[in-house]
């Protein structure tokens, strides 16, 4: 792929590892094709999804209402940085982004 435009703005990265509980956080989507949906909750946890035996890896958990269009898109701190990627729905009002910092780690590993 090759983009021939030179200054499309960036979204500045965040800290997961600095969320706290109840902190807010802002999922961005299309969710059933809504261009620029946007939905709101606290950060309930960083880390290992308690009680979910299955899901091995970190994720920010939030209590906020994901859906699909939301996959793939930015979650973000109050300051518009993002702190990780929408990934799960696994509630009404429970949403999984994978944290940047494991994005990151990922793309190192891949050389990207």
């Amino acid at each position: 792929m090759a983009v021939d435009e030179r200054n499309l703005p960036v979204i500045t990265l965040g800290s997961a590892k600095g969320l706290q509980p109840g902190e807010l956080v802002l999922a961005l989507g299309h969710p059933w094709g809504v261009k620029g949906a946007v939905s709101a909750g606290p950060v309930i946890n960083v880390g290992l999804p308690p009680k979910n035996p299955r899901l091995t890896q970190e994720y920010v958990q939030a209590g906020l209402q994901l859906r699909p269009g939301h996959s793939g898109g930015p979650l973000v701190d109050t300051a518009g940085r993002l702190v990780g990627v929408n990934t799960l729905i696994t509630g009404p009002e429970v949403g999984l982004a994978v944290p940047v910092y494991t994005v990151k780690q990922f793309l190192h590993n891949h050389f990207i």
